[in-house]
């Protein structure tokens, strides 16, 4: 997508280094391969608090305004996923077929937090 790459930037919060349940090597080659394509890491990092639907508040102080947030975490409930105001049924966010929250249909949630119904 040559024409649109200019207008985008990706920018990967991780609480650890890249990969870092895998051998070290690996994720020295994954963090060249993403700064020559100009991806900001933030390693050691987490969101502390969603401000409101364009903006992260960051552990290490900093703010990450978005257009697109795509969130990706381990299985089971956190401390973000618990304040997130949605529907929820136990922990899981109620979504619709296309995986949007109802009452903000340009907020998408898949994987283990996703329940469609």
């Amino acid at each position: 997508f040559p024409l649109v790459a200019p207008m985008v930037r990706v920018t990967l919060v991780t609480a650890g280094t890249l990969l870092d349940s895998f051998k070290k090597e690996l994720g020295d080659y994954v963090s060249t391969a993403f700064r020559r394509r100009a991806i900001d890491v933030r390693a050691n990092t987490t969101v502390r608090a969603v401000r409101d639907a364009s903006t992260l508040e960051l552990s290490d102080g900093g703010v990450l305004r978005f257009g697109l947030c795509v969130w990706s975490t381990g299985v089971g409930p956190t401390a973000f996923s618990d304040a997130l105001p949605f529907d929820k049924r136990g922990w899981r966010v109620r979504v619709d077929e296309q995986l949007r929250v109802p009452a903000a249909p340009d907020v998408y949630v898949v994987g283990d937090l996703a329940h469609v119904g």
